[in-house]
């Protein structure tokens, strides 16, 4: 667990009730014990989550003064200089803490971002890669910020490398085969994309009418044969639906899209 996700657990109150709620409790508790330098780390973050930033930083100032060698304000400190799109300055505070706790993932995450934002694209994909390994299964969203990064360089194949690492770890989710197809349509590798998609459909054919209706759109401006053969797929997609998902609104709007295209 990442020392910020410690601050907000140890206290028993990360991820419940009404912020209101939670910051007078932990007001409350401070008043008890002002010198509990864990409690006001804890109502300087969710502070930040309220988006009161003056109160915040006079959390972690106060901090600073009661136990000026706790790395961990550095963090917290981070998250709200972050919030406030003050890069550099986030920056800072996590390398500092960094240098104390080099495996922490929340750190490490932020940071890349930090440097993501400072144009430093060698740390940030530095920085989301470690994250990455540190975990025996990654989520989905450090995965996708890899892509994100390795994209802005335009490297295609190291971005097919990650998404070839995140379904041995996540296994052939259908939201990172329509991630991975997609951005080899939008990055001009439509048959590369189209491979992708037919692997879609084999492996949840129930999903195949959106899949057909997005490659039909991918072939569009590119080759007419391909795009009207799909068309006709996703006809025959569409009747094979159960009749409770035809009726979802957002596929009636699929399927007058589709009949307007045939």
């Amino acid at each position: 667990m990442g020392v910020l996700m410690w601050v907000l657990a140890s206290h028993g109150l990360y991820g419940h009730g009404d912020l209101h709620e939670i910051i007078g409790e932990l007001s409350s508790k401070i008043e008890a014990s002002p010198m509990d330098t864990g409690l006001l780390l804890e109502r300087a973050e969710y502070l930040r989550k309220h988006g009161d930033m003056p109160r915040a930083l006079q959390d972690v100032a106060l901090v600073k003064k009661l136990q000026p060698g706790l790395t961990t304000r550095h963090l917290v400190l981070a998250a709200i200089l972050s919030d406030q799109k003050k890069w550099k300055r986030a920056k800072l505070e996590l390398d500092r803490f960094l240098v104390v706790h080099p495996d922490d993932v929340t750190a490490l995450v932020l940071r890349s971002r930090c440097c993501g934002h400072l144009d430093l694209t060698e740390l940030a994909e530095e920085g989301i890669r470690r994250a990455i390994k540190l975990q025996p299964r990654a989520p989905l969203s450090l995965y996708s910020r890899y892509v994100e990064i390795l994209l802005k360089r335009n490297d295609i194949d190291a971005a097919l490398k990650v998404y070839a690492g995140a379904e041995k770890s996540l296994g052939p989710l259908p939201v990172l085969g329509e991630s991975k197809a997609r951005m080899l349509r939008d990055r001009g590798r439509p048959d590369d994309a189209a491979e992708v998609y037919s692997i879609l459909r084999e492996q949840n054919p129930t999903l195949s009418f959106g899949w057909w209706m997005e490659e039909a759109q991918m072939w569009k401006t590119r080759d007419s044969v391909k795009m009207n053969r799909a068309m006709m797929e996703a006809k025959q997609a569409w009747q094979h639906l159960p009749a409770r998902t035809r009726a979802l609104p957002h596929m009636k709007l699929k399927h007058q899209e589709l009949l307007k295209k045939l």
